[in-house]
């Protein structure tokens, strides 16, 4: 028997606050919004996929499309898609 596998949707959150490159900031706010996140995520069970502080403030989630709107209605962070 087959099991139909979900198809995974890559996906940006932009941050609000502008990355290293773009202020005069220590990583460790960038850090701490992104670990805030991270947590969120977490208790939503989405997982991460990766993250970036110096060119882009995002952290990077694999999900199914099916939960896209999920994503979308969080105001903390822009939705980009990755892939």
């Amino acid at each position: 028997m087959l099991f139909a596998q979900t198809r995974l949707e890559e996906y940006a959150l932009i941050l609000e606050d502008p990355p290293l490159a773009r202020q005069i900031a220590s990583r460790a706010l960038i850090e701490s919004a992104q670990q805030n996140l991270r947590r969120e995520l977490a208790g939503r069970n989405i997982p991460v996929s990766g993250s970036a502080q110096t060119l882009l403030n995002a952290v990077f989630v694999r999900v199914p499309r099916a939960r896209l709107a999920e994503l979308q209605s969080d105001a903390t962070y822009r939705l980009i898609t990755a892939g």
